[in-house]
């Protein structure tokens, strides 16, 4: 019994110190067969057995203790050690932010950072980004809370202050006099600055506490995206003479039934008027100074409505050269567009964009044969449908050198036999981008020239079928590339540059090392968005 136990408690001592380590030196030995047998029955240990075990009872409690103490001692050891270890990661942290390079930065260098924090016009007026700028946390308020030169810096930055974006519906009534005060602080902190402004209201704002503050500032607004009920821009009228800067305009829906409207001439004397974008629902009541408008756009139904907003602008002394176009199904019946209608003269149009959400009525090629556009070059037509696509008619003394089209060929067969036919008569066109889904062989053979045969599109010399999708073999479409890079007739041009979204996936050698040569003969192929 001794030898099995001899080795569970042994105690060595420093040679230095002499301090007594109750740590075995090694692994305690595993019971002994004679231990195990007793655990394991009923049978007293013997006498010497007991001799032994008392003795290492009393060891033990004494190691035990001792133990104890040595524990709780480290224990105390270990906190202080991370406690210490906790300051000093503190230092290291407040010494590397007092030796941070921005705490050195100049004014100019922060302002130039700032000016990209703040949302702009682009932000929440045209990518239509839920915005709203009095609130504190968000920027350029966030920004001007950090340290006194931050703050200095951020308020002396006036264009951080010119761009406003008024939710006034997200604001219960008892906030009216915090939003005004904000919006005054903004109006303070952009002196003599051009204001981009957006508000957006479903009541009366004709007797709220901002609109004195919004009267205030007419002067200066540079552009204008507005939201509001047709009272409130009524109650704007008396002030027109004050729209003396604004360039552009873009009014949204105005709640309540727009039938009857009385004619609304808020803006009937913004001289500088230049950009619109308005729904044709609303734009028939405004009183604008059309003549000057340099850039039109409306998103609305096709109907009548859409010929009177042009009729307005017509004319040899127009100076519209923009003009987008968007087609949806109607909130109201669509009046009919009769076939005697004169078509609208638009001179000075060179870029048209065109689009519809359904395909009832055609309101795309319907549109086309009620204008008439001389100088048109550039042209981007999109099909935001899957059903039944119709091209418009391009008359031939239209050249159109620009054209993009986004469009489903795979959701009716006679789409892409249309597609040809308008792509036949566009004998000018020396660029051509099809975003389109499904591009099949009958489309890439038509493309292809051949020496037996009245080839289209003689003029391309860029194509562009990037966010497209194919269902022919690659090859035919570097057979395609290869005959547009020979001449079949002298007044013919050859194609210059391919865009496309990945490499060609060619698995015939010979077909690869074509592409390859093509690639080497000047022939520019660029890849990705």
């Amino acid at each position: 019994m001794a030898a099995a136990v001899e080795h569970l408690l042994p105690t060595l001592k420093c040679a230095t110190c002499g301090h007594v380590f109750l740590r075995p030196e090694t692994a305690q030995m595993p019971l002994s067969a004679r231990v195990k047998g007793l655990l394991k029955s009923n049978i007293p240990p013997l006498h010497e057995d007991r001799l032994e075990l008392v003795k290492i009872v009393a060891q033990s409690s004494r190691a035990v203790v001792d133990l104890e103490q040595r524990i709780t001692e480290a224990q105390e050891m270990l906190d202080g050690l991370v406690r210490e270890c906790a300051v000093s990661a503190e230092h290291l942290k407040n010494a590397k932010a007092l030796l941070h390079p921005i705490r050195t930065l100049s004014d100019d260098i922060l302002r130039e950072i700032f000016v990209h924090c703040g949302k702009e016009w682009d932000d929440f007026c045209l990518t239509h980004t839920p915005h709203d700028s009095n609130k504190t946390t968000l920027p350029p308020w966030t920004i001007s809370q950090v340290s006194r030169q931050w703050r200095g810096v951020a308020v002396s930055t006036s264009c951080l202050w010119s761009s406003i974006s008024l939710d006034i519906p997200s604001y219960p009534a008892n906030h009216a006099i915090s939003l005004s005060f904000k919006f005054g602080l903004c109006l303070q902190r952009a002196p003599q600055c051009d204001l981009a402004l957006r508000i957006d209201s479903k009541t009366d704002l004709s007797g709220h506490p901002i609109f004195p503050m919004l009267l205030m500032s007419m002067s200066r607004w540079k552009r204008l995206c507005i939201d509001v009920p047709r009272e409130t821009l009524h109650s704007l009228s008396a002030y027109a003479g004050f729209l003396v800067s604004l360039s552009t305009l873009i009014i949204n829906d105005t709640p309540g039934c727009t039938e009857h409207l009385s004619p609304i001439n808020t803006f009937h004397l913004a001289s500088s008027l230049k950009n619109l974008d308005v729904d044709p629902q609303i734009a028939v009541h405004l009183q604008l100074p059309w003549k000057q408008l340099t850039r039109l756009s409306s998103c609305g139904a096709h109907s009548r409505r859409s010929l009177e907003i042009l009729e307005k602008a017509q004319g040899v002394d127009a100076s519209i050269k923009t003009l987008l176009f968007i087609f949806r199904k109607a909130k109201i019946p669509p009046f009919p567009l009769g076939e005697s209608d004169a078509p609208v003269l638009l001179p000075n149009v060179d870029f048209i964009a065109a689009g519809e959400k359904a395909s009832t009525s055609s309101s795309v090629a319907r549109f086309f044969k009620y204008i008439k556009t001389p100088s048109l070059n550039r042209l981007f037509l999109h099909y935001a449908h899957d059903e039944s696509v119709e091209f418009p008619a391009i008359p031939p003394d239209i050249r159109i050198t620009y054209l993009t089209i986004y469009c489903n060929l795979a959701a009716q067969a006679r789409t892409t036999k249309r597609l040809i036919d308008f792509l036949s008569a566009a004998q000018s066109l020396d660029t051509l981008v099809l975003h389109t889904k499904d591009i099949g062989k009958v489309l890439i053979s038509k493309l292809a020239r051949e020496s037996d045969r009245q080839n289209i599109l003689p003029c391309l010399t860029g194509l562009d079928l990037r966010q497209s999708t194919y269902t022919v073999d690659h090859a035919i479409i570097v057979d395609m590339i290869a005959s547009r890079r020979k001449r079949q007739k002298d007044d013919e041009s050859l194609l210059e540059e391919v865009r496309l979204d990945s490499p060609l996936v060619l698995d015939d050698p010979q077909v690869a090392a074509q592409w390859k040569k093509l690639c080497e003969e000047r022939l520019e192929v660029e890849y990705g968005s």
